[in-house]
C-alpha cells in the first residue's frame, strides 16, 4: 500500500512540474520573438535582390561587344585581303613588264641583231667568194701562160710564185666565211630565237597565272566587302550603343547614391535608356534576320534558274536519256 502511494505522489509531482514548464514557455515566447526580431541575422539573397536593370544592362553590353568584335574582325579581314589584292596587282604589273621586255628582246633580235649579223656574214662570204674567184682566175691565167711558153727559156719575174699560195689562202677564207654563215643561219640564230621565244612563252604563262590569282583576290575582296556591308552596324544598333554608353555615368551615380529618393530618378532614367536600347537592338536583329533570309532565297532562286538553264541546254543537244531495266528510255 505504501509502495503504491509513493508512486502516485511521484507521478503527481512530475505532472505538476511539466505544467509549470509549459506555462513558463508560453510566457517567454513573445519576448523571444521580439528579441529575434530585433537581433540582426544573416540575410538571404532573395531578401535583398539587386536592381533588375543592371542584369539587363550587362546582357545588352555583352551582345554589343560581340557585335563590335565581329565587325572589327570583318574589318581586319578586309584590310588583310586588300593588302593581298595590292600585292597581286603589283605581281601582275611586274609580269606585264617582264612580258613586254621579252617581246621587245625577241623583236630586237629578229629585226636588229639577227639581221645585222646575217648581213655581215653574207657580206663577208661574198667578199671572200669574190677573192676566191679572182684568185682562181689568176691561177688559170698563169697556168695558160705557162702552157703556151713551156718551150721558151724561163724568164725571171719579180712576181713569180706570188699567185701559187694566194689561191689556197683565198679558198680557205672563202670556206671559213661560208661555214660561219651556215652556222649562224642554221644553228646560232635559230637557237637564240628559240630561247627568246621560250622566254616569251614563259612570261605570257606567268602573266596569265598572276592575272588569275589577281581575279581570285579581287573576288575574295568583293565577297568580304559585301559581307562587311551585311554585318556592319546599322543605325539602330549605333543608337542602341549610344544609349548603353549613357547608362554608364547613371549607373555610377546610382552606386554612389545613399538614399532611395536620390536613386529613384536614376533608376527611371536607366530603365528608359534600357528600354529604348533593347527595342532598337531587337529591331536591328530582326532586320538582319530578314535580310539574311532574303539573300538566301535570292541565292536559291539563282541556283534553281542556272540549273534549269543547264537542263534545257542538255535537252536541246539531243543527249540520249537513260534506259530502264526493260531497255526503253
Amino acid at each position: 500500500m505504501r509502495k503504491y502511494l509513493a508512486l502516485s505522489v511521484f507521478s503527481l509531482a512530475g505532472f505538476a512540474l511539466g505544467i509549470a514548464l509549459i506555462g513558463r514557455g508560453l510566457r517567454t515566447e513573445p519576448r523571444i520573438q521580439s528579441r529575434l526580431a530585433m537581433e540582426p541575422g544573416p540575410q538571404r539573397a532573395t531578401e535583398t535582390p539587386g536592381p533588375d536593370w543592371r542584369h539587363r544592362w550587362e546582357s545588352l553590353k555583352a551582345e554589343a561587344l560581340a557585335r563590335l568584335d565581329e565587325a572589327e574582325q570583318r574589318a581586319d579581314e578586309l584590310s588583310d585581303q586588300e593588302a593581298a589584292t595590292q600585292k597581286a596587282e603589283a605581281a601582275v604589273s611586274l609580269a606585264q613588264r617582264e612580258l613586254e621586255a621579252a617581246e621587245r628582246s625577241l623583236k630586237e633580235y629578229e629585226e636588229g641583231t639577227a639581221r645585222v649579223d646575217r648581213e655581215f656574214a653574207e657580206a663577208e662570204l661574198s667578199l671572200s667568194e669574190s677573192d676566191f674567184k679572182q684568185a682562181t682566175s689568176e691561177a688559170q691565167r698563169v697556168g695558160r701562160a705557162d702552157a703556151a711558153t713551156h718551150d721558151a727559156p724561163p724568164v725571171p719575174s719579180p712576181t713569180a710564185g706570188a699567185d701559187e699560195p694566194s689561191l689556197p689562202r683565198a679558198r680557205l677564207v672563202f670556206e671559213q666565211a661560208k661555214l660561219k654563215r651556215d652556222v649562224l643561219v642554221q644553228l646560232t640564230q635559230p637557237r637564240r630565237k628559240a630561247e627568246l621565244a621560250k622566254d616569251l612563252a614563259r612570261a605570257r604563262a606567268e602573266l596569265a597565272e598572276k592575272q588569275t590569282a589577281l581575279e581570285q583576290e579581287r573576288d575574295d575582296e568583293n565577297k568580304l566587302k559585301h559581307k562587311q556591308l551585311e554585318e556592319a552596324l546599322t543605325t539602330d544598333e549605333r543608337e542602341a550603343l549610344a544609349l548603353l554608353v549613357q547608362i554608364g555615368p547613371l549607373a555610377k551615380a546610382f552606386d554612389t547614391a545613399t538614399s532611395e529618393s536620390s536613386r529613384a530618378p536614376l533608376v527611371h532614367q536607366i530603365e528608359t535608356c534600357l528600354n529604348k536600347a533593347g527595342a532598337l537592338w531587337s529591331q536591328a536583329a530582326q532586320r538582319r534576320a530578314t535580310q539574311r533570309d532574303e539573300m538566301l532565297l535570292a541565292r536559291l532562286l539563282r541556283a534553281s534558274k542556272s540549273g534549269k538553264s543547264r537542263g534545257e541546254g542538255e535537252s536541246t543537244t539531243g543527249r540520249p536519256g537513260k534506259k530502264n531495266s526493260s531497255g526503253h528510255p
